[in-house]
């Protein structure tokens, strides 16, 4: 029994095999036709050329590959090197700024203060307050020129206590210049008379041999303008207290 060749589909005329025992049964008596390799639609020539094509790409990829790659890889190994030694000398950069900051500031002087040429044992600052209040206790804070701060209490009952303690150097040369650069020795002692009872006349005194004075003002004299300035460094050392606020029942001037 035959099989109708199908013309078109392209296929050719073949004995239709009816049994089939094993695969030495079939032998192509020559190459099978390029249709049956190829595929039903498929032309053998536009087969072949695609795979040549194919091949030819393939074979040009390796090429490709094979001639940029290895400068690809070195280009990325420049770079990576190229970034650690900036990250490097960025680093090495900001160290030796850092140390040439600090050289300088080791290296800064503070600015000489003229201190008081005068024996050890003189007063050099003293801050006297007599209290008109049962609550306020007078007191007596002196500073020598040896650096020994005396600081005297004396409450409204009548007990008495005295500390003494000695200031540093640096404590010691900033006051001198603080009192020397608000020139408090220019300042004038009140003319007016006393408004409130309780109100205080607390006095200071400077002695710098080159510079002394003694300026007396009225407790809410002492909180104004360049007097309370010096009057609140010398308070800031001795730590005895300022001139308090005037209370609120009396009346201010």
């Amino acid at each position: 029994m035959h099989a109708r060749a199908v013309g078109a589909r392209g296929e050719a005329d073949h004995a239709e095999v009816a049994r089939l025992h094993c695969g030495r049964d079939v032998v192509a008596p020559e190459p099978a036709p390029a249709q049956q390799i190829l595929g039903r639609d498929e032309n053998a020539t536009v087969g072949a050329a695609s795979a040549a094509r194919a091949t030819r790409e393939a074979v040009e990829l390796g090429l490709h590959r094979a001639q940029y790659e290895p400068e690809d890889l070195g280009c990325t190994r420049w770079t990576l090197l190229f970034r650690r030694d900036l990250v490097t000398g960025m680093w090495k950069t900001l160290a030796c700024a850092g140390l040439l900051v600090l050289g300088c500031k080791s290296g800064e002087r503070k600015p000489e203060v003229a201190l008081p040429k005068v024996a050890p044992e003189t007063v050099v600052v003293s801050w006297s307050v007599v209290s008109r209040s049962d609550e306020r206790d007078s007191m007596h804070a002196v500073l020598e020129a040896g650096r020994e701060m005396v600081v005297m209490r004396r409450s409204p009952n009548g007990t008495m206590m005295s500390v003494s303690h000695e200031v540093s150097k640096d404590d010691y040369a900033e006051l001198v210049g603080r009192l020397r650069e608000l020139d408090c020795c220019a300042l004038e002692s009140t003319t007016r008379d006393r408004v409130r009872p309780s109100e205080a006349k607390p006095q200071l005194e400077i002695d710098f041999g080159d510079m002394a004075c003694e300026v007396s003002l009225w407790d809410d004299e002492w909180l104004e303008g360049r007097a309370k300035e010096c009057g609140f460094a010398f308070a800031r050392l001795h730590k005895g207290g300022f001139v308090p606020d005037p209370p609120v029942d009396e009346p201010t001037p």
